[in-house]
């Protein structure tokens, strides 16, 4: 290596040994803190959950366990409780008949609205028809044609409404279907779970106790990991230490290369050693390279060690945290549970009887009843304005068939076209306006026995959930 080069390399050298140092004291200094934030993170989880784990997971059955405080007494309180739904259940076959027969007369509509839409669809084909015919006509047409394009938006609105309404329908009839299926869901619900569930009543306490035992050794084991946990951040503190020893080789790497580059310094350390200076400036250049590698293996191994360290703190966090995952997953019977332990506790707590999974069904069966009538009331109540939207655009349609007769007795091309098309439609506006005054009674009645039943089925769900959540 020539003089030159060494001078050029130390100075590169020093430079990046420099680099290095700098940005190590910068990342110890990040890690320092985090790790320190980590443990102080451990230590704040253990005291807060220490209280919590010794109530619900000790696997005793005193009255400061969960099993003593909640399990046991909700086992004597099950007679109770079962009376108590039997009670208020009573009757709902038959008032699920009667709003059955009030929801049905929704369907009676069927037949007006299937008029309405059959219009519309005689609207759409004569629009389109007296658009092409307006264009075979040229010039005589061209009035036409602009009353034929305001025709085509009016029909095109039509449609619309048209596709709208014959959704609601068949909404509407789904409604009728969900009413139908739930209805009969929550009477077999009540004919056959409460024996079940009486019987079993002792057999189900017995499952609970001993699954949530079992979950109690694996909560327990898991948590008892976490604590060694603060080992294992003892032992990424250890790695500080070694910080102090890469800035020295760091700072011997700096030195040794900056003396590589310095011909005078050379220059001294061979008189005062009887060398050559171009040797010592080679050796010295060597031993600066020679620490530079030892470092970059350091700070590898070093990367390596502390991400492995971190790597003990995050799996068993993890553990835990699976743990008490699949543990709020098994009590509480939901995969999308939330945070683990408050289902936990609200699952347990709800199993102060041994039906609670039954009172569960037969509330949520009754809310999604009410809102079916609900659903079909809300359907209902827009039909009044797509009754209104339809007799605007009778109205409209009325007037344009007017213009086009103007149109057509002004010139004899255009009436030989569309005469006889128009005469079958000139009764459209009158025809839909007769249906929806046909249907109005209807619709009237119905929307009174869609709210009384909605009215009735609330009343009635109301108390009854009153009772149920009570048991």
């Amino acid at each position: 290596m020539t003089q030159g080069a060494v001078i050029t390399g130390g100075a590169e050298l020093a430079e990046k040994a420099g680099r290095l140092r700098d940005e190590l004291a910068a990342a110890f200094t990040t890690v320092r803190a985090q790790v320190g934030e980590t443990a102080e993170g451990l230590r704040s989880l253990i005291r807060m959950m220490d209280p919590y784990v010794n109530y619900f997971f000790s696997g005793e059955k005193g009255e400061d366990s969960f099993l003593g405080d909640v399990i046991v007494p909700a086992e004597r309180d099950l007679g109770r409780a079962i009376d108590s739904a039997v009670e208020i259940m009573h009757g709902d076959s038959g008032i699920h008949e009667t709003i059955y027969s009030s929801l049905s007369k929704t369907l009676l509509l069927q037949d007006y609205v299937q008029k309405i839409v059959e219009l519309l669809e005689m609207m759409e084909i004569y629009s389109i028809n007296t658009m092409i015919n307006s264009a075979k006509a040229g010039a005589e047409g061209a009035s036409l044609t602009t009353i034929s394009t305001h025709m085509a938006a009016l029909s095109r609105k039509g449609n619309d409404l048209s596709q709208m309404f014959t959704g609601k329908m068949d909404a509407l009839r789904i409604s009728l279907g969900d009413f139908s299926k739930l209805s009969e869901r929550i009477e077999l619900l009540h004919e056959t779970n409460l024996t079940t569930i009486e019987l079993s009543s002792r057999a189900m306490f017995r499952n609970l106790v001993e699954e949530f035992s079992r979950l109690s050794s694996e909560v327990v084991t898991v948590y008892g990991m976490i604590r060694s946990v603060s080992a294992a951040v003892g032992s990424i503190t250890e790695k500080f230490q070694y910080e102090d020893l890469l800035r020295q080789d760091l700072e011997k790497t700096i030195y040794a290369a900056l003396a590589a580059a310095d011909e005078e310094e050379c220059r001294r350390i061979a008189d005062a050693g009887g060398d050559d200076p171009a040797r010592i400036s080679e050796c010295l250049m060597r031993l600066a390279q020679g620490k530079f590698s030892d470092v970059g293996s350091d700070v590898l191994r070093l990367g390596e060690e502390l991400s492995t360290a971190l790597a003990d703190v995050r799996k068993v966090l993890h553990a835990f945290d699976t743990v008490i995952g699949d543990a709020g997953a098994e009590v509480n019977g939901n995969e999308n549970s939330a945070e683990a332990l408050v289902l936990l506790v609200e699952k347990l707590d709800w199993m102060k009887t041994e039906f609670s999974s039954y009172i569960g069904n037969v509330i949520k069966s009754k809310y999604d009843l009410s809102e079916s009538i609900s659903a079909m009331n809300r359907e209902m109540k827009g039909f009044g304005e797509f009754f209104a939207a339809i007799l605007g655009i009778s109205h409209q349609f009325q007037t344009i068939l007017l213009m086009t007769r103007i149109e057509l007795a002004r010139h004899d091309k255009l009436k030989a076209l569309l005469g006889g098309t128009l005469s079958d439609v000139n009764s459209i506006p009158v025809d839909i306006r007769r249906v929806i005054e046909q249907l109005m009674p209807l619709y009237e009645d119905v929307m009174a026995s869609l709210g009384g039943a909605a009215a009735l089925y609330r009343e009635r769900f109301d108390e009854q959930r009153r009772t149920l959540d009570g048991c």
